[in-house]
């Protein structure tokens, strides 16, 4: 591994410091742009600070290991970061009925900091880390198009969130109707709104291949006591 130079040193501050954390901006602003445009709550600044962040505190550990404190193990603190950064992973992840949402977000964000700790690391391993924002461009932007094209030939699971009235009767009606058009259902979720005598229907589908989702949620809102219908 090949240490950032400290040079030149003014009021006590290496300015050598200055580079990899501009390089990790660049880096964690490729990220979140993608982020952005997708529509996703945690994008372009959060993945920035993310990775400034981790960089920061792996330079800090090398810097305060070349100087001598402590016993000069420069992965202490960096090895604190990816545990931590579980946590803020942790709330982009959304749970809804039968459907959890943010996965791909909270991975986007763990991976973003562990290139930080790269970039911190070193000039060699900063390019290591470039590499990996690349690899990751690639799978949240080819991938998700690969996804979509998996969706519409059937090879891939969508959920259907519906507003319901609280009958069984409604319930049997869906399913009903699903397998009357060839659906396979995955999985099911009926759960209380708070504040209204409805009830909210998560069901995870899987849609034959060629199969139209507007013709069926257009058939799914026409039933009785079927309030709304939307796709997730």
């Amino acid at each position: 591994m090949t240490p950032w130079h400290l040079e030149p040193v003014v009021w006590g501050c290496p300015l050598g410091l200055v580079p990899p954390l501009l390089f990790a901006v660049v880096l964690g602003a490729l990220v979140g742009l993608e982020r952005e445009i997708h529509g996703h709550p945690a994008g372009l600044r959060t993945h920035i600070l993310v990775i400034l962040g981790s960089t920061l505190a792996t330079l800090v550990s090398v810097w305060l290991a070349e100087l001598g404190y402590g016993r000069g193990d420069p992965g202490r603190i960096a090895a604190q970061v990816v545990a931590g950064i579980g946590f803020l992973g942790a709330g982009a992840i959304i749970r809804e009925g039968a459907s959890v949402r943010g996965l791909t977000t909270a991975a986007s964000i763990w991976a973003t900091a562990m290139v930080g700790i790269a970039v911190g690391a070193g000039r060699s391993t900063a390019f290591v880390g470039g590499t990996a924002t690349l690899l990751a461009l690639i799978v949240l932007w080819w991938l998700h198009r690969l996804e979509d094209w998996m969706q519409r030939h059937g090879m891939r699971d969508r959920v259907l969130d519906m507003q319901i009235a609280e009958t069984a009767d409604t319930t049997n009606a869906v399913l009903t109707a699903l397998s009357d058009a060839g659906v396979a259902v995955e999985g099911l979720a009926v759960e209380a709104v708070r504040g209204s005598a409805g009830r909210r229907m998560c069901v995870r589908v899987r849609l034959a291949a060629g199969q139209d989702p507007a013709r069926l949620v257009a058939r799914l809102a026409d039933l009785p006591g079927v309030r709304s219908v939307t796709w997730e």
